[in-house]
């Protein structure tokens, strides 16, 4: 993969397979299927099917299991709800987003390492897999 065309996060476990691929937009995603098919694109690239495929905008975090394209129930996690614990003052200033992939990521660590908060939010909203993978990572 080319620095241009690489997603905004890669988390990998300790061997360096990866986990999940968190692609981040500064605007809601909900209907340009062009934000789905750069993640699917990325998510391939991996040349793994159980990496997770996360979407996230300012409104909302989209979980993906395995492969985008196949999984059209993504789960849909509020962003304001998540990453206020991260920043007090979320919901009222503009997120650019390079401080949105930011957040995501202290979230990401958080439910990772538990740095921030013994049971981060919306670690009980993710697929078990997911989770066990980030803690062991």
């Amino acid at each position: 993969m080319t620095d241009r065309f690489r997603p905004d996060i890669i988390i990998r476990d300790r061997s360096g397979s990866p986990i999940a691929v968190v692609e981040v937009k500064r605007r809601a995603t909900a209907h340009d299927g062009r934000e789905l098919d750069q993640l699917r694109h990325y998510m391939a690239a991996m040349g793994d099917p159980d990496t997770f495929g996360i979407l996230a905008d300012p409104d909302n975090i989209r979980i993906y299991r395995g492969n985008a394209s196949s999984d059209s129930s993504p789960i849909i996690i509020a962003s304001p709800g998540i990453l206020r614990l991260y920043d007090a003052d979320y919901d009222s200033q503009i997120i650019y987003e390079s401080y949105l992939a930011s957040l995501v990521e202290a979230w990401l660590n958080d439910l990772s390492i538990h740095w921030k908060s013994e049971h981060p939010p919306g670690e009980d909203l993710l697929p078990k897999e997911l989770v066990t993978r980030l803690q062991a990572a």
